[in-house]
C-alpha cells in the first residue's frame, strides 16, 4: 500500500494528491486488516520518498557544501516541503554560487570570511570588487602617505639647508659687523692719532716760531749791542783824538 501511494502523492510529498480512483473503500478495508489507516500509509509513503530522493541528490549537495566554503547551502539535504523542481533550482543555485565562490577565492583581494552566509552571486561578485577597491584605496594611500614622507624628508632637507645658510649668513652678517666694527675703530684711532700728530705738529711749529722769534730778538739785540758798542768805539777815538 505505501509503494503505491508513492506515486499519488503530492508534489511537496506533504500529503496525497487525491486523484480520483487513487483510494477507495478496498484500501480502507485494507488498511484496516493491516492495523493502520488511510494517514499513516500516506505518511509512510511521504517519508519512502523523501529518503529516495534524500539519497538520490546526497552526492550533488556533498560537491556543492565542499565549494561553498562559509556561505550556507541553499539545499541543506532536506527534501521535505519542496518540489522536485525546488530541489534541482536549489542544489543548481548551490552549485553556481559554489563555483563563484572558488573563482572569487582565487583573487588575494577577496575577503570570503565576511560574507554574509547565505550571499548570492552578486553578493559574491561584489565582494570581489569591494575587495578590489579596498586593495586599490590601500594603496593609493600608502603612495600618498610615501609622497608626504618624500616631501616631508625633501622639505625637512631644504629647511636644514635653508637653516645652513641662514647661520652662514648670519655668520657672515657677524664678521663683517665685527670688521666694520674693527674698521670703524682703526678709524678712530687713526683721527686720535691723526690729531694727536696734527697738535704735536702745531706744537713743533709753534715751537720753532717761537725759536725763530727768539733768534730775531736776540740777533737784534745783538745788533744792537754790536752799535752801540761801535758808536762808544767812535766817541771814545773822538776823544782820544
Amino acid at each position: 500500500m505505501i509503494d503505491r501511494e508513492v506515486a499519488d502523492l503530492n508534489p511537496t510529498r506533504t500529503g496525497s494528491a487525491d486523484r480520483t480512483g487513487s483510494w477507495n473503500w478496498q484500501d480502507d478495508f485494507g488498511a484496516w486488516l493491516a492495523g493502520t489507516n488511510r494517514d499513516r500509509v500516506i505518511q509512510g509513503a511521504a517519508d519512502k520518498e523523501n529518503k529516495r530522493l534524500q539519497q538520490l541528490y546526497s552526492g550533488q549537495a556533498q560537491t556543492n557544501s565542499e565549494t561553498l566554503g562559509p556561505l550556507a547551502p541553499r539545499y541543506t539535504g532536506n527534501t521535505e516541503g519542496l518540489t522536485v523542481q525546488e530541489i534541482d533550482a536549489r542544489i543548481a543555485q548551490d552549485r553556481l554560487r559554489g563555483e563563484t565562490f572558488v573563482a572569487a577565492s582565487a583573487n588575494p583581494n577577496f575577503r570570503g570570511s565576511t560574507l554574509d552566509p547565505n550571499s548570492g552571486v552578486g553578493a559574491i561578485t561584489a565582494a570581489v570588487s569591494a575587495g578590489n577597491q579596498d586593495k586599490e584605496d590601500k594603496d593609493k594611500a600608502e603612495r600618498n602617505a610615501e609622497t608626504r614622507r618624500q616631501e616631508g624628508r625633501q622639505e625637512g632637507a631644504e629647511r636644514r639647508q635653508s637653516q645652513r645658510e641662514l647661520g652662514i649668513e648670519s655668520r657672515a652678517r657677524d664678521q663683517r659687523n665685527h670688521e666694520l666694527s674693527l674698521s670703524r675703530l682703526d678709524s678712530r684711532e687713526a683721527r686720535l692719532r691723526a690729531a694727536e700728530s696734527d697738535q704735536l705738529t702745531l706744537q713743533l711749529e709753534y715751537a720753532r716760531l717761537g725759536q725763530r722769534d727768539r733768534e730775531r730778538r736776540a740777533d737784534r739785540k745783538d745788533k744792537a749791542m754790536m752799535m752801540l758798542l761801535q758808536g762808544l768805539g767812535n766817541l771814545g777815538a773822538g776823544f782820544t783824538i
